[in-house]
């Protein structure tokens, strides 16, 4: 586990549809939200946690909102552990979790990196021990998260998966993915002695999607970790997860998050 953003502010973006890629913790400073996603919707506010699955969701924050904010990635290649339960939880008031918070802001290393205006720890570097002591401290925040989630029923485990097939396939396609290459249902099928029409219903009833759903979740995901964390120009993005003209790609980003990729970088360069 990771963080990918730690934020404290106001948000920027206090209206409409977004996708994150990562779990979401936000604690509310002053004001209150309405978040939406899966069907199920909750509305924080001064005081309380707000935790959200890597899902779409729509958020409307009043305008005297302040929140902490925090982003945390969270990979496995070996057994495609994924995030299980509910789109979103809250929690009251927490001491525990105020007290992991405060002992990630709290360090030299977050200090340093918010003086530079940068906001994502991933991308700041330091010296060993000032960096050590900020991982101490987030992986106590991280024991504290996952506890806090595990009553709530989310955890980050390997989906339970009785078909062997599905299983395996599903490992496949998380090992090492080039989204340069398209995408091939029949190909993958054919590996495991199956039909494209019954291998999409076996994954649809594993896994409730199907295996073009779900590589398109993960290029969804590598395409905003290279918009949101590297200078790699959005032409060169483009050509990396698999389309030939910016104009296709453009309108593939913009169907599934409601932004271009040159707004979705521009309010992540220094925005919540």
């Amino acid at each position: 586990m990771e963080i990918f953003r730690f934020y404290e502010g106001p948000p920027l973006d206090r209206v409409g549809w977004f996708h994150g890629p990562w779990l979401t913790v936000w604690h509310m400073l002053e004001g209150r939200v309405v978040v939406r996603a899966e069907n199920e919707e909750v509305v924080a506010k001064r005081g309380e946690w707000l935790m959200r699955k890597p899902v779409p969701r729509f958020q409307d924050f009043s305008e005297d909102a302040r929140i902490l904010s925090v982003h945390v990635v969270a990979r496995s290649r070996h057994n495609a552990a994924l995030w299980q339960g509910p789109a979103l939880v809250m929690f009251p008031n927490d001491p525990e979790l105020e007290e992991g918070v405060e002992g990630i802001r709290d360090t030299r290393f977050i200090q340093s990196m918010r003086r530079k205006g940068e906001l994502n720890p991933s991308r700041f570097s330091c010296e060993l021990e000032t960096y050590l002591a900020y991982r101490e401290a987030a992986l106590r925040f991280f024991y504290l998260l996952l506890r806090r989630l595990g009553t709530a029923g989310i955890t980050f485990d390997a989906p339970e998966i009785h078909d062997e097939r599905v299983r395996e396939s599903l490992r496949a396609l998380l090992r090492d993915p080039d989204f340069s290459q398209p995408f091939s249902r029949e190909a993958l099928a054919a590996d495991y002695g199956l039909s494209p029409s019954r291998f999409g219903r076996l994954w649809q009833r594993e896994l409730g999607m199907t295996p073009n759903q779900f590589w398109e979740t993960q290029k969804l995901e590598y395409v905003q970790d290279l918009l949101q964390n590297t200078e790699t120009p959005i032409k060169e993005i483009c050509y990396q997860s698999g389309f030939a003209y910016l104009s296709q790609f453009s309108l593939w980003f913009k169907r599934l998050t409601g932004e271009s990729p040159r707004a979705y970088r521009k309010r992540y360069a220094g925005n919540e």
